[in-house]
């Protein structure tokens, strides 16, 4: 899209990094009609500087399921 391609410089750097993560969002939400969606992405820029930028999308009403707990299983190894 034309308006990602805009040049920017110093302080504008992480609002348009915000701004292009939530357009990927609203995109993918739009295009597969998830239940619940989250996206992080890790921006590198010159000189050692990144910014992370986290993005999340969940359907009206929606809960997430309780979370497994994997220690009640015994241990078994990779290989057989």
């Amino acid at each position: 899209a034309p308006s990602m391609r805009r040049k920017c410089v110093g302080k504008q750097l992480p609002v348009l990094l915000v701004n292009l993560e939530a357009e990927v969002v609203s995109r993918r939400e739009t295009t597969t009609q998830p239940r619940f969606m989250r996206l992080t992405a890790r921006f590198y820029v010159r000189g050692g500087i990144f910014t992370s930028v986290s993005a999340e999308h969940s359907k009206k009403g929606w809960k997430p399921r309780a979370p497994l707990d994997l220690a009640q299983f015994e241990p078994q190894s990779a290989l057989r």
